[in-house]
């Protein structure tokens, strides 16, 4: 529960509901805005060695303005506990979206999404540290889907059993991170394993810590015989890549390859797409999904720091 002391500060601008999820920093409440009324996230952590210079980085959060960043609203302390109030993303995270392997162009548009997000946060001078599907927040707008960026740097200030450490998720920490010793690339590969976990239902590697680490260390990703396409099994090589030396050397970078691939499927689309009966003049489908394919491509190429469409 939330502290007396920081529930008294809480309430005078927010009413506090139900519980809506947890995690190893604490508990998140849905809230709402006593100013306007608006769903809010109410996330709650403690941090075991409180500084005052802890406090002054989670204030630099509300610096942050990007459509690929969740957006943080309020920042509530007593002690060593704190709350952090965030917009609302009312349709759950990426972990709940990936039950089953997604096709590959929806998986590339949310990769992009979230490099065009790391783009933005590491030129702040931001590294995420713990990036993973249940940090990742949607919001459903019309027939199109909107990734953001959570917990950007907050495994700085709290601590969980399985790692031992504020350095990230054994599934997708980059091998340099076991070592402490990494920089923004570390996100880019983290964004490599889910993006082979979005493609092919499970991540590259499995086990326990120690399993992990060796694995992240020592062991290939399986890219053989599976049907990605050849221009993604050779992106996801460099990103999962030991040596952060042979990754994209920027999440810029990286968001230019992811949309090149998208453009790529999107030309080989508008060469196939034969119009057939019943369907509206001008709008290609998916092979395999009899949707549009502005679906998978709505705010997905846009400039740094624009909510522009792509295609």
């Amino acid at each position: 529960m939330i502290p007396a002391e920081l529930l008294a500060q809480l309430s005078s601008a927010y009413r506090v509901g139900e519980p809506i999820g947890s995690g190893s920093y604490g508990l998140v409440f849905r809230g709402e805005s006593l100013a306007d009324g608006e769903p809010v996230a109410i996330k709650t952590f403690i941090q075991q060695d409180a500084q005052q210079n802890s406090l002054n980085e989670l204030k630099l959060l509300f610096r942050l303005r990007h459509p690929h960043v969740i957006r943080v609203l309020d920042l509530f302390y007593a002690r060593k506990s704190y709350c952090l109030v965030f917009e609302y993303m009312e349709s759950g995270d990426l972990r709940e979206r990936m039950q089953e392997p997604l096709l590959e162009p929806e998986a590339l548009v949310i990769a992009a999404q979230l490099a065009d997000g790391l783009a933005y946060i590491h030129g702040q001078g931001i590294i995420h540290r713990d990036l993973k599907p249940e940090n990742v927040l949607l919001r459903r707008e019309g027939e199109t889907m909107r990734c953001k960026l959570a917990d950007f740097n907050l495994s700085k200030f709290t601590r969980t059993a399985l790692t031992a450490s504020n350095r990230g998720s054994p599934l997708y920490m980059a091998p340099e991170q076991f070592y402490d010793r990494y920089d923004g690339r570390a996100d880019l590969y983290a964004l490599g394993v889910m993006l082979y976990e979005m493609l092919r239902g499970h991540p590259p590697f499995e086990g326990n810590l120690q399993e992990l680490m060796r694995a992240h260390l020592q062991q290939a990703p399986d890219l053989d015989a599976w049907p990605a396409g050849h221009g993604v099994r050779v992106l996801l090589a460099e990103l999962l890549a030991k040596d952060p030396e042979q990754r994209p050397a920027t999440a810029e970078q990286l968001r230019q390859r992811l949309r090149d691939l998208l453009a790529a499927h999107h030309s080989g689309l508008l060469q196939s797409a034969a119009p057939e009966a019943g369907r509206p003049a001008g709008a290609f489908y998916l092979k395999y999904l009899d949707v549009p394919l502005r679906r998978y491509c709505y705010y997905v190429l846009p400039e740094q720091g624009t909510e522009e469409e792509g295609l």
